[in-house]
């Protein structure tokens, strides 16, 4: 164990030039503390006084149930209708996710173009059609891509829903709970 040097509790800290003490600890920023369930509550009672904002978050609740437990469903309904190994699944399943990263910027220029009052609907349209396709009969490659058209579906409707839920409230950070 090495032995302390003489004296070097007495001499004072300074900073280098330009810089900080690196001796002492840095100030960490406090966290933000989060809104009472009070102002929580009456934040989204705000939201849901207007017809325009019980419309959308309805649409939101729709789409939810849509498509909520996707890769569930879809693992399920491989497993029992093609009789699929993990693997299988799986690859079949990069069709839900695929889509989406390369067609993200096209359907975001398609709400940019045509606006999101018809894109979503579509985009419902849509993923409604995939599934009424999947309870017909078809080869597994068929239903691979009716997956993937599901997924695009989705992502016609999904992320531009946030858009237009951030842009109800009179505070704009109301509806994200990461503000």
């Amino acid at each position: 164990m090495a032995r302390p040097v003489p004296g070097h509790r007495r001499r004072k800290r300074r900073a280098p030039a330009g810089g900080r003490d690196l001796t002492r600890p840095a100030r960490r920023p406090r966290p933000a503390t989060p809104a009472p369930a009070a102002a929580v509550i009456a934040g989204y009672r705000s939201l849901l006084h207007t017809a325009r904002g019980r419309r959308t978050y309805g649409y939101i609740l729709f789409n939810a149930a849509l498509h909520s437990g996707i890769y569930t469903w879809l693992g399920l309904y491989l497993l029992q209708r093609f009789a699929l190994g993990l693997v299988g699944i799986g690859l079949a399943l990069l069709g839900y996710g695929i889509p989406g990263l390369l067609l993200g910027p096209v359907t975001g220029t398609l709400a940019d173009c045509y606006g999101r009052a018809r894109i979503i609907p579509a985009g419902v349209a849509l993923a409604a059609a995939c599934a009424l396709l999947l309870a017909i009969d078809l080869p597994l490659p068929a239903v691979a891509l009716t997956i993937a058209a599901l997924s695009l579906g989705y992502d016609m409707t999904h992320p531009l829903l946030g858009g237009i839920v951030t842009a109800l409230p009179r505070r704009p950070d109301q509806a994200r709970p990461w503000a």
